[in-house]
């Protein structure tokens, strides 16, 4: 892939149908035309999960080690980028030998920042973003480049697989968890494979489930269907009992603030929620907190009366 020129290496990710699950999924090839067009800036490379209660990318990180390098260095040299910052687990990951990143990356800096993967929010590009700049002024003594692009370990695997293999993105590895099942643990599965299929393969329920959530319990989606077939966009199955399985009636505030005393930007979201619905008045500087929001969606973990306070926040930046 050395020899190949960059324009050849976009179009194999688009055929092989390479997409970005750092965050909301996206076609990788059409990011990484996006950042060409930009000034320079920094790789960032994601290396564990967003969600504490899946390890999918833990996973990925530590039986991947060699193929997720060479695919973060084809994203790298494809898109010029200036540097390379891999952020991994602190507990979980060992940093590579300065042989094999100086064989893969050439003369672009490389860099590895271990996270705290207990504390969250943690993962999202905000956060990322945080870690990078303080990690460049204490250890470095100067100022960061922009994040031109940050892709997790999975995406990195995938472009390995799909330049160097010619490998298609037919396959994800998925952490299925949760008290509601026999047998918890990680599975290489075909993109297609209907949710039954690999819960037979945990060993079936353990007890009835209460409810199936794709891709973690803070900010996963609900499924009642046992066919719903896996995507490129699943990490994780979690499957709940009821006594794990909060009760999600919606009832009346009760003006306890812990939505805005767990914020980690301030954000006071249930003011949001009663402007938005309620057209109560609040001042212009409180609409503007809500480009802060980092997604973490914790207003809504913590909510005792169930209000869709995240989801306010989504639409009040939509409505601006």
């Amino acid at each position: 892939w050395i020899y190949s020129p960059g324009t050849q290496r976009l179009r194999q990710l688009y055929e092989m149908g390479v997409i970005n699950t750092f965050d909301a999924p996206a076609t990788l090839s059409h990011q990484m035309e996006a950042v060409l067009k930009k000034q320079e800036g920094l790789l960032a490379v994601r290396l564990f999960d967003k969600d504490p209660g899946v390890q999918a990318e833990s996973c990925t990180a530590e039986f991947y080690v060699n193929e997720i390098l060479e695919g973060a260095a084809i994203i790298a040299d494809t898109i010029h980028a200036s540097s390379v910052v891999f952020l991994y687990g602190a507990n979980n990951w060992f940093v590579p030998q300065d042989t094999d990143i100086k064989l893969l990356f050439k003369s672009t800096p490389v860099h590895f920042i271990p996270v705290q993967t207990t504390e969250y929010p943690h993962g999202g590009l905000s956060e990322i973003t945080s870690k990078i700049q303080k990690y460049f002024q204490k250890n470095l003594k100067k100022k960061t480049s922009t994040v031109m692009l940050a892709v997790d370990g999975s995406t990195s695997l995938a472009c390995y697989n799909a330049i160097v293999k010619n490998y298609p993105y037919i396959e994800k590895i998925i952490h299925v968890c949760g008290d509601g099942i026999k047998k918890a643990g990680m599975y290489k599965v075909r993109l297609g494979t209907p949710l039954r299929n690999i819960l037979q393969e945990c060993g079936g329920f353990s007890c009835e489930p209460a409810k199936i959530v794709i891709n973690g319990v803070i900010k996963g989606i609900a499924v009642s269907d046992l066919n719903t077939p896996v995507t490129k966009y699943v990490n994780s199955i979690t499957v709940l009992s009821a006594k794990d399985f909060p009760d999600q009636r919606q009832t009346p505030c009760i003006r306890c603030g812990r939505c805005h005393e767990i914020c980690p930007v301030s954000i006071q979201p249930e003011k949001i929620y009663f402007h938005y619905f309620s057209d109560t008045s609040i001042p212009d500087y409180m609409l503007q907190t809500t480009e802060r929001c980092t997604e973490c969606a914790l207003c809504n973990a913590v909510c005792p009366s169930r209000l869709p306070l995240y989801q306010t926040i989504k639409l009040v930046q939509g409505k601006k």
